[in-house]
């Protein structure tokens, strides 16, 4: 269901189309964006969260809340809350760039939730533009640790930016995270605005990164971006 840039829904907007869910026990995925809904809050999240926690057929689950700007670690929690329900969980896509008052508690809640849904094969987190100064490398190792609990993943796409807590040690994290991954097929990472982050730093983790993935079996393409006010880096993997 996509509901992208609707500022007239609220939480109970959210609360009255989610709880028809409650009718489908059985239901396997879902998909609901609600981008650029400006009144959802945290509450509206905790409601999405009950309804989720009885669902526990699911194994595909993208949640897409970008620039819904009122959204804070609460909602993050409640998400959280919700994964840990689903044994059968493959895909995770959370996007919820443009939230200001997320930090890099949210992330550590996401990442609590992600230790413990061990069969998740493609993830996806977006967390681009949310708080310029209190989402960090710390938040970021939250992120990485969780993901080496992950074994049998395929795909995954991170992506952060808009922040000048972010260093080249959280950058060089993804190295560690993904270091054991052997099923890997396709690797998607964004990183934008980070104004600690030199070119010599990207530079750095994309040769390791190269490293880690060039085998007969791997086609890497790799793209860097960098002009004023903006430094990043793309990078894809994807085994032929």
């Amino acid at each position: 269901m996509r509901f992208r840039g609707c500022p007239g829904i609220t939480d109970t907007g959210l609360r009255l189309i989610t709880s028809a869910l409650k009718t489908l026990p059985l239901l396997t995925n879902i998909s609901l964006d609600f981008s650029f809904s400006f009144e959802i809050t945290d509450l509206g999240l905790l409601s999405l969260s009950e309804v989720l926690q009885g669902l526990t057929s699911l194994s595909s689950l993208d949640l897409v809340f970008s620039g819904c700007t009122k959204i804070s670690d609460k909602g993050l929690e409640h998400i959280g809350k919700a994964l840990q329900s689903f044994d059968l969980m493959k895909t995770i896509n959370l996007k919820f760039s443009d939230c200001p008052k997320i930090t890099d508690a949210g992330l550590a809640c996401i990442a609590h939730a992600l230790e413990r849904v061990n069969f998740v094969d493609n993830l996806t987190l977006w967390f681009e533009a949310c708080s310029f100064s209190l989402i960090s490398d710390k938040g970021l190792m939250y992120i990485f640790q969780s993901i080496k609990s992950l074994f049998d993943l395929r795909k995954i796409s991170l992506k952060f930016g808009n922040s000048n807590q972010i260093t080249e040690e959280g950058l060089a994290g993804i190295c560690s995270a993904l270091k054991r991954q052997t099923c890997l097929e396709t690797i998607e990472l964004g990183f934008t605005n980070l104004p600690k982050i030199t070119f010599v730093d990207l530079e750095r983790v994309r040769g390791e990164l190269r490293m880690m993935f060039s085998s007969p079996n791997n086609c890497i393409e790799m793209f860097g971006i960098s002009f004023k006010n903006l430094r990043g880096l793309n990078f894809r993997s994807v085994k032929s």
